[in-house]
């Protein structure tokens, strides 16, 4: 016989029990309240079904409208700033759909600023095209040097998830971000993900339910050494 390697999506398809594991899981997410996040980590091998587990908490989370889903799957992603925009995006996109007018564009603006940071934070080598051109071809060459403002502010990360912060607790919404495959990720795409969450952990009414071989990690972190 021959078996695939798919998820279940459905209660109905679950021949292995994992139900009731799925419903205490997702009953203790529902009653759990905090200001900051509430991180978990679902350990297990390769091919026992943690993606599985993930769908049926999904469904069942979904089904009692106790809160947002986000499912974010690293795997797709090549590069970091990729990631990590994806990432911001997302959880902007999600949080915005629950929120007033006002608190709207507060999101959305500082969700944006936040990622934009993050991404200068992270991407450490930017390549970018070089050109010479000889100056008889600009003929007179004039160059106006922008002064900044007595009165602009740069806004520090702090100040930025501190606003977010205060805007998310106005929203009285859980947000259960659900990432999987971490396990298959190499070191740095690995470690940059743990960071992200980290990151955003003391975001209030987030729950982070990450998936993985924690043997596969611990193997990863250590040759980081």
């Amino acid at each position: 016989m021959y078996f695939t390697d798919e998820p279940i999506t459905k209660p109905e398809e679950d021949v292995f029990g994992r139900e009731v594991f799925v419903n205490n899981l997702a009953n203790d997410i529902n009653r759990w309240s905090g200001k900051g996040s509430l991180v978990l980590a679902l350990y297990g091998p390769w091919g026992t079904g943690k993606s599985s587990v993930l769908n049926l908490l999904k469904q069942h989370i979904e089904a009692k409208n106790a809160g947002e889903i986000i499912v974010f799957d690293p795997w797709y992603f090549n590069s970091t700033e990729q990631l990590i925009q994806t990432f911001i995006t997302i959880i902007k996109k999600r949080t915005i759909a629950t929120a007033s007018q006002e608190d709207k564009l507060k999101l959305d603006n500082k969700f944006s600023k936040y990622g934009d940071y993050l991404s200068e934070a992270f991407t450490s080598i930017r390549w970018e095209p070089e050109f010479e051109i000889p100056l008889w071809v600009l003929g007179k060459l004039k160059i106006r040097i922008a002064k900044k403002k007595k009165d602009e502010q740069v806004e520090s990360p702090e100040d930025i998830k501190e606003d977010l912060r205060n805007v998310l607790k106005k929203l009285n919404r859980k947000f259960i971000i659900l990432i999987d495959n971490l396990d298959r990720l190499d070191s740095p795409e690995l470690l940059l993900m743990f960071k992200l969450v980290r990151l955003c952990s003391d975001f209030p009414n987030f729950v982070f339910v990450l998936a993985f071989d924690h043997k596969q990690v611990t193997k990863f972190s250590k040759s980081q050494k």
